[in-house]
């Protein structure tokens, strides 16, 4: 719990001027929001020197799987046996009606022996404009009022301090052209 002072930038990156505070609560370790789920999908091995299309749709059946949380980053994916990290994959689902194909690949595997089956920590490197704007309408409709709130603060305490920046590059650029006549 803090307040916050302003806005800027460090280390090139936007950031929030906050108050010290006693009280830290760690809530999101992501840049996107995910949320829980319970989708099946299809999910392909893509091999190691294979040309990747990013548009094809796959016809064929592939493994199969559920998705547990999701965000247009990634997903957290449940199988059946042993994965395995560090391995490129294509899942395929529908959302809402909508087709999305997620490229991206296995970072960290949890083996439960005990029932035979793995959670797959999946990371989106390619995603489709349009399919990640159906993944976005998905969390957005899903997630807790407050969390939405937080999230759409932080953009949009982004979006002004953008603002900012413009209008200060211009009166710039104004100030040089007329010193310079």
């Amino acid at each position: 719990d803090t307040k916050v002072i302003g806005t800027g930038i460090f280390r090139s990156d936007k950031a929030l001027f906050l108050m010290h505070s006693t009280k830290l609560d760690r809530t999101q370790k992501r840049q996107s929001i995910r949320c829980k789920c319970e989708i099946y999908a299809q999910m392909y091995i893509v091999q190691q020197g294979e040309k990747i299309e990013y548009d094809k749709v796959e016809t064929a059946p592939g493994y199969k799987c559920l998705l547990e949380d999701i965000s247009e980053d990634g997903a957290m994916i449940r199988i059946g046996g042993k994965g395995k990290a560090n391995v490129r994959i294509k899942i395929q689902f529908e959302i809402n009606g909508a087709l999305v194909v997620m490229h991206g690949i296995i970072r960290a595997v949890e083996w439960n022996s005990q029932i035979g089956q793995s959670r797959i920590h999946f990371e989106c490197t390619h995603i489709e404009k349009g399919m990640r704007n159906s993944v976005l309408a998905f969390v957005y409709n899903v997630i807790p009022p407050e969390q939405k709130e937080i999230h759409q603060a932080i953009e949009q305490a982004s979006s002004e301090e953008n603002q900012v920046q413009e209008e200060t590059s211009t009166e710039e650029n104004v100030q040089k052209e007329n010193s310079s006549q």
